[in-house]
């Protein structure tokens, strides 16, 4: 949650908190929230002290509420200064919005989907937001062989060093294998599930989009050839999805032949990644030189924090 002040509004000491510094005439902007608006998923300001700690809790309710995001808040100083009686408020009764669940006919044709899906793919991007969301998703994976993309992951979404998962992509990279080959996709929690330039599902691909915010209402272009697209939580959706396999009759030997196969990929792509990382005969550093430096020295439980800044011509 951000505050800001705003310059007082009365000038002839009309209110205490009246202007009395010259920058308060400088400072003071057209519509100062709307600076923020398009970066915030709430704004609003205080006009009066009686009701500043309703406002503040309903902002907090935004904040904290699928699709999470920063609010912003602005008073000015008469505001700010304004003598008011204590007031009571009760927290429990600003709470967030409780998750989505997916409706039981999504759950079914999501079920079905799987069930009968050659080449199967869960293209995420930040579902391990909600860190119980991942080893969710790693019990799906492991019950029918699906395969995981990462596409511009900003979470741990998915285990790198589990067989299934087939890697991650920003920009640049060409073609997924895995996406290009996908039956059945589902995107769960995603921006930018893929960049249709380079890289896209295949035609005739059943796609579903489970997300907390499929419409990417914040975005003014945003669309993808999804046939289904569910408001839902990851975590809920993904539950209501392994017990909707409960009972079901899984080809176990269709499985055996996808983790087969997903492993194998997946074993080609460490080995290449490897090569990247081998120190030339030239001694030139390069990036995946450098980074699988620092990933072989340093403890496991090591945070990189990268900053990239870069310009094109």
């Amino acid at each position: 949650m951000i505050f800001a002040g705003s310059s007082p509004f009365t000038i002839d000491q009309e209110l205490k908190g009246s202007r009395n510094e010259f920058i308060q005439w400088i400072q003071d902007v057209h519509d100062q929230r709307g600076i923020m608006r398009g970066y915030t998923n709430y704004t609003n300001e205080f006009r009066t002290g009686k009701n500043i700690k309703q406002v503040t809790h309903r902002a907090l309710q935004f904040a904290t509420s699928d699709p999470k995001g920063p609010v912003y808040l602005v008073g000015p100083r008469e505001v700010m200064e304004e003598e008011v009686e204590p007031l009571p408020l009760n927290i429990d009764e600003w709470t967030p919005v409780n998750p989505t669940a997916l409706p039981p006919s999504g759950v079914k044709d999501i079920v079905n989907a799987l069930l009968t899906a050659k080449h199967p793919l869960v293209v995420t991007s930040y579902l391990g937001k909600n860190p119980k969301a991942v080893p969710l998703l790693v019990e799906l994976v492991d019950k029918l062989a699906i395969a995981v993309h990462e596409s511009c992951p900003s979470a741990m979404n998915f285990p790198a060093s589990h067989p299934a998962h087939q890697g991650c992509q920003w920009n640049g990279g060409g073609q997924s294998p895995a996406l290009a080959e996908a039956d059945v996709v589902l995107v769960i929690d995603s921006d930018v599930p893929w960049i249709p330039r380079e890289n896209k599902p295949m035609k005739g691909a059943k796609i579903f989009h489970l997300d907390v915010d499929p419409l990417k209402e914040q975005m003014p272009l945003f669309y993808i050839p999804a046939q289904n697209r569910y408001k839902t939580d990851a975590e809920t959706a993904l539950t209501q999805i392994l017990d909707g396999l409960e009972g079901k009759q899984i080809d176990s030997e269709g499985v055996k032949k996808r983790v087969e196969y997903l492993s194998q990929r997946h074993q080609q792509r460490i080995q290449k990644l490897d090569k990247l990382e081998a120190v030339p005969s030239n001694g030139h550093i390069t990036t995946p030189v450098l980074m699988g430096i620092f990933r072989k020295s340093l403890p496991k439980e090591s945070i990189f924090m990268i900053e990239v800044f870069y310009l094109s011509t």
